[in-house]
């Protein structure tokens, strides 16, 4: 007869009823490694990469390593899953995942499904912190400053409501949340939503879109909030959604600062793979920057399967005894009470794997190769764009040093197009080059028509120049007749 095991009587020592330790416990337990079968598929994938096929051996030197001669080729665009049949050149919309990076997604998803309850009780939540503990080592930052969420829509609404709602309690008034006319559009909706709430007010900065250099735009930034009472809460893009500008992130928020914003969110959704972030020789270093909150998503530039972002909040970077960040999660779950970490890791049952799927996408992006390819997708979208300007004798709205993987072209006078331009004349030409397979935003900026591009690693010449043919024969097209 086989022995009977003793009964443990124990605690549930995690937040709710999950069978698994406290989040800090976790952190500070280390790395939990991953079950064989997720490495083998990631393995087995990378295998039969044209990108990635030269990390699994020894050899990652010279061209190989550094990508040069595979980025922008049909045969990297094989590392997606892209429709061949359509020219791609809006990578930076809603992302678009590397191959490799899917399969382990997957491969987590039937791991999951094998044994549900063991998983999310008792995994679960060992695999997340080995993720959380990966990419702090990778920002350079305490795993104890990031807070794994589903996109950066939920990491903003949590820091902007959480943040308003402590000037009403704590100071008896109804906030100032500030932002700039250039920020995303979802953004001054949640501020404006997030002041109505908490009897505040919601103030737009008017800075514009067309600037010399980073200098005149900082310039035009300090005198803008001159003109207005100081804002409690003011949250910005990284790189801004519309007007694709690169925006010196770390200046803007010394001049906030110096202006009096007491909390300073940072819209980082199209950051990460378009700036370098780490503690390397040329990367933007977390810890020289004076923001409270910074909101990442994985899914678009860094090519992760969509529903992984995370929020770095610096406060447990400054040493022990340094107060934890005041955020909470907007969805009320068993985390909520627990910490800020805790109330926005868990929301509910969901899929988890993209978050599970970003280590591997981190092994990606420390290799010589991907490293490289931040400055090469950079240098790429500049000499297409100009190529650009230069054929139909317009411009790029930003200027040089304030320019990432994705750049807004102005484009020429269309005469089908009746004035004055607005954003149906955009939607217009969208939608015909649409029709033609050609997947790329069109903008109306100060009246002004652009073609924002976006330049990952999967764009080739092909891919421009049928964009670049299309719009040369859109210049031939006659004016639309009145009815």
């Amino acid at each position: 007869m086989a022995q009977i095991p003793p009964l443990k009587v124990e605690g549930y020592k995690g937040f709710g009823s999950f069978h698994s330790d406290s989040l800090s416990q976790l952190l500070q337990q280390g790395i939990t490694p991953f079950p064989a079968k997720i490495e083998a598929a990631f393995s087995s994938s990378i295998s039969s990469s044209p990108l990635f096929s030269s990390l699994s051996s020894s050899n990652d030197e010279g061209e190989s390593a550094s990508g040069e001669g595979v980025f922008f080729t049909a045969a990297c665009k094989s590392d997606f899953l892209l429709d061949p049949a359509f020219a791609f050149l809006n990578h930076g919309a809603f992302g678009s995942p590397l191959r490799c990076l899917l399969d382990v997604a997957n491969a987590w998803r039937e791991h999951v499904e094998k044994q549900p309850l063991l998983f999310i009780d008792r995994q679960l939540f060992p695999f997340l912190a080995r993720t959380m503990i990966e990419l702090g080592q990778y920002l350079g930052v305490p795993a104890a400053s990031i807070a794994l969420t589903q996109n950066v829509t939920t990491g903003l609404n949590a820091a902007i409501f959480s943040y308003a709602r402590e000037v009403k309690e704590r100071e008896g008034r109804g906030p100032k949340l500030g932002t700039l006319d250039i920020a995303y559009g979802a953004v001054k909706k949640m501020i404006s939503v997030a002041a109505e709430e908490n009897g505040g007010e919601a103030v737009t900065l008017p800075v514009g879109s067309s600037f010399h250099d980073k200098a005149h735009f900082l310039t035009v930034l300090e005198e803008e909030l001159t003109k207005v009472e100081t804002c409690d809460v003011f949250v910005f893009d990284a790189v801004t959604s519309n007007t694709a500008l690169l925006l010196p992130v770390r200046e803007v928020c010394e001049v906030l600062r110096r202006n009096g914003v007491k909390k300073i969110i940072v819209d980082g959704a199209h950051a990460l793979g378009q700036i370098p972030f780490g503690v390397e020789e040329g990367c933007e270093r977390l810890d020289n920057i004076d923001f409270d909150v910074f909101a990442f998503n994985c899914h678009k530039w860094m090519c992760v399967p969509r529903g992984c972002a995370f929020l770095v909040a610096p406060s447990p970077m400054k040493g022990e005894g340094a107060a934890p960040p005041t955020l909470r999660g907007r969805v009320v779950s068993h985390g909520t009470a627990e910490g800020w970490q805790e109330s926005l890791l868990w929301d509910g049952a969901r899929d988890y794997s993209p978050s599970l799927t970003l280590p591997f996408a981190l092994r990606l992006w420390q290799s010589e190769r991907m490293k490289s390819a931040v400055g090469a997708m950079r240098r790429y979208a500049t000499e297409q764009a100009e190529a650009m300007a230069r054929r139909w004798q317009t411009h790029i709205l930003s200027p040089l040093d304030m320019r990432g993987a994705m750049l807004c072209v102005a484009l020429p006078s269309i005469p089908a197009l009746p004035l004055p331009l607005s954003s149906s004349s955009a939607k217009a030409v969208q939608d015909w080059l649409f029709d033609q397979n050609i997947e790329c935003p069109v903008k109306c900026i100060d009246g002004k028509l652009y073609l924002r591009l976006s330049f990952h690693v999967h764009c080739t010449g092909a891919d421009v120049e049928r964009l670049t043919s299309a719009i040369d024969a859109l210049l031939h097209l006659p004016p639309i007749q009145d009815e």
